[in-house]
């Protein structure tokens, strides 16, 4: 089911890109208000999970039928593919979405069925694998609308396909610390560890920890980016996988504030008993402090990492004011020469494509629905090659 086509530019009215006290600022660094312009389709989406970019086409990975649509960029048209169920070419729970090593087809990663489904460019499907035992990752199934981890990420290299790979089911953020990122074939395969991830986290991190800071990572151009939170450093990782550059990105975030909790606390309460959740009269203020245990004691820093190319990668940061899980409308643009920018990005907008003409992503419409836009500088600072 195709859901309701509602205007965009009514949904532009949302996109105030608000101040947020809350995040950590850079001495000497202004921030930056970038906008949002819807690209030239009509096609409208429930909830985004994933997107690519080959040959001047987004392909749009979504979590309802029907899941895969290609809109190309130079016209607009927009093309649905998929329907929900268990045979050759349907979906039940895909969430990651990758060109092939070659480009030549498109992959799409079931982990409802743990099943791997190609597409040529055109849209055709073309065969399906199953998934081997050591890349079928198992997870609450709302485990991002819990977390900002993301658990579900695969990234194309020239050499393979890096992926997370855990050794239990993960229910918390810090369950991170049971990970590692490995370089597989496309069914992921037992491949070549390449990270630990449970190295990289803050000693003392316990696994019902929630807002842990934990690693983050993406690939560009055949460079693995690591936010290390524990040295607060991104790493590149080359093709030869050696570390070939760590840039240092550190600023004091303070204590997590009751609010803070609060915040999450009723996330929670909505997700688990529905829009009526305060029919139940639940006291947030009162149960904050009693379930502090559960929560860091410090605000994380990042809350991803999104590489643009070989030497630049944004890191989210973070904030309960623009997102009750903590994901910030706010981003810093880090490059492996150490330059920084500090941009803020509309509300309702969540960037998952980035490039140097602008970085693509869901919007959230009045009406509940979510279209793709694109995200640019400002027209005076479009030619800035920082």
């Amino acid at each position: 089911m195709i859901h309701t086509r509602s205007s965009l530019a009514g949904a532009l009215v949302l996109l105030c890109a608000c101040g947020d006290p809350e995040s950590p600022a850079i001495p000497g660094l202004e921030v930056e208000e970038w906008e949002a312009h819807s690209i030239a389709s009509d096609a409208r989406f429930v909830d985004v999970r994933d997107m690519t970019l080959i040959d001047h086409s987004l392909w749009v990975l979504d979590g309802a039928p029907p899941f895969l649509t290609r809109i190309s960029l130079e016209t607009g048209k927009a093309i649905h593919l998929g329907q929900e169920g268990e045979g050759p070419g349907e979906f039940l729970a895909p969430w990651a979405i990758q060109p092939k090593t070659d480009s030549s087809g498109i992959l799409v990663w079931d982990f409802g069925v743990y099943r791997v489904n190609e597409f040529d460019l055109d849209g055709t499907y073309q065969g399906s694998t199953t998934m081997s035992q050591t890349g079928r990752i198992l997870a609450r199934s709302d485990f991002r609308k819990v977390s900002y981890a993301d658990p579900f990420r695969v990234r194309s290299t020239p050499e393979g396909y890096l992926a997370g790979s855990f050794d239990r089911r993960l229910d918390h953020t810090a369950d991170f610390s049971l990970g590692v990122i490995r370089l597989s074939g496309p069914s992921l395969d037992p491949g070549q560890l390449v990270v630990n991830m449970g190295a990289l986290m803050v000693p003392g991190v316990e696994s019902m920890t929630e807002w842990a800071p934990v690693p983050f990572w993406d690939a560009c151009a055949g460079y693995l980016t690591v936010w290390n939170p524990a040295s607060r450093v991104v790493t590149w990782i080359g093709p030869n996988r050696s570390p070939q550059a760590q840039v240092p990105f550190d600023l004091p975030t303070g204590e997590l504030q009751t609010e803070d909790n609060e915040r999450y606390l009723e996330q929670m309460a909505r997700l688990e008993l529905g829009p009526q959740y305060r029919n139940h009269g639940i006291d947030f203020s009162t149960m904050a402090p009693q379930v502090q245990g559960r929560f860091s004691a410090h605000r994380p820093l990042v809350t991803d990492l999104r590489c643009q190319d070989a030497d630049a990668v944004w890191l989210r940061l973070f904030s309960t004011r623009d997102d009750p899980l903590g994901r910030a409308s706010e981003w810093i643009r880090l490059g492996r020469n150490g330059s920084k920018r500090h941009v803020r990005t509309p509300s309702g907008f969540s960037p998952l494509v980035f490039t140097s003409e602008g970085h693509f992503g869901p919007l959230e419409l009045v009406e509940g629905d979510q279209a793709i836009a694109r995200l640019t500088p400002p027209a005076t600072r479009f030619s800035d090659p920082g």
